[in-house]
């Protein structure tokens, strides 16, 4: 923990949405049009929902598999 703490000093870093705000109003300001920008598309959206399902369903499978090998376990030692 200690070799990533420093003390923080603030101009050391840039504010991305500080600057594009002023941009933006020296644009407007100069009559220039405002367009916005295009939204980046999501290429790996991933259903939660589903996710979750194929989860539980995995554990479940893993749980029978491993129940069944333990019956059959003690099965062989008697």
């Amino acid at each position: 923990m200690n070799q990533k703490s420093a003390d923080f000093r603030p101009e050391n870093y840039e504010d991305h949405y500080e600057r594009a705000l002023i941009d933006l109003i020296n644009s407007k300001r100069a009559g220039k049009p405002i367009t916005a920008k295009a939204r980046p598309r999501a290429e790996n959206v991933v259903d939660l929902m589903q996710a979750l399902r194929m989860s539980v369903g995995a554990d479940k499978s893993t749980k029978r598999r491993k129940a069944s090998s333990a019956a059959k376990g003690n099965a062989d030692a008697h």
